[in-house]
């Protein structure tokens, strides 16, 4: 779904309109942070600079700014692919919030990830959240969802099963598959 809605892959039937615009149109207004982080064999300071190199030239001051954000100031010069899984997953996500992009679209953003990155993440999601961003995040973490979510698309099986506003769907679940879920069932 998050790959249709970034454009990545085109639906099997159907369209994708965001207000009045198509999914290319509205690309530029979007970045996607994926489960496993994709880092170009550069140092951290020039991924951030291939991936934006309109505010390299111009503001390169925000660069360093992003990776302040993320906790990654003291690692610019060191290779990329060298950093923790947490700490890959924060440049991805700087990377992606150099953009100021109106919908963030986020999958299993912390999947794996120590607790300091994964409440370092979440903040940030928080702040961008408050700063206005849309966000669409798939999460398998229940207290995750819990914590960052207002509303909640449950998917089984590729089908939307529930959608309701999270504190709705965690407090008093429609269906059966949900109620499942959130006790603990294996769902397959």
């Amino acid at each position: 779904l998050l790959r249709c809605l970034h454009g990545l892959v085109e639906p099997d039937r159907g369209q994708i309109i965001f207000g009045d615009l198509t999914v290319a149109d509205s690309r530029h207004q979007q970045a996607m942070v994926f489960q496993h982080p994709v880092l170009l064999r550069r140092t951290v300071l020039q991924n951030l600079a291939f991936a934006a190199p309109e505010i390299a030239k111009s503001e390169p001051q925000r660069l360093i700014d992003a990776l302040e954000s993320v906790h990654l100031a003291d690692r610019c010069n060191q290779p990329a692919r060298m950093l923790s899984g947490g700490e890959q997953q924060r440049l991805s996500l700087a990377r992606a919030l150099l953009s100021r992009p109106s919908l963030l679209l986020l999958d299993e953003a912390t999947a794996s990830l120590d607790p300091a990155s994964v409440l370092l993440i979440e903040s940030l999601v928080e702040a961008q959240r408050a700063q206005g961003t849309k966000i669409i995040l798939v999460s398998h973490d229940q207290g995750q969802a819990r914590r960052l979510s207002d509303e909640i698309v449950f998917v089984s099986n590729g089908q939307v099963a529930e959608q309701s506003p999270a504190h709705e769907f965690f407090s008093a679940p429609r269906t059966r598959v949900a109620k499942a879920y959130l006790a603990g069932e294996i769902l397959f």
